[in-house]
């Protein structure tokens, strides 16, 4: 099964939410492949879709994840300037 294949299962299987993890050797290709050639296409195919990519470089406690995920999903809060309550 190729990779493409497993993603568009893992998009069309209603039972499935959340994230989907993408792991290999470093250098493989796999940031470039999915921002340049698989995540256009998948949007090219639906533009409803949406999609957050994070990369576990440099993580070491999952306790970052939801910061990371936070900061893609809204981009603002990656300024300096950005206070939370304000």
């Amino acid at each position: 099964m190729s990779i493409d294949s497993i993603v568009r299962h893992y998009i069309n299987d209603s039972k499935c939410e959340g994230a989907l993890m993408i792991n290999g050797k470093w250098g493989l290709g796999k940031s470039f492949y999915l921002r340049e050639k698989l995540i256009p296409s998948l949007k090219e195919e639906n533009p409803d879709l949406q999609f957050i990519y994070v990369s576990l470089n440099g993580v070491t406690d999952q306790g970052q994840l939801p910061d990371l995920i936070a900061m893609e999903k809204w981009p603002f809060r990656k300024t300096k300037t950005f206070k939370v309550g304000v």
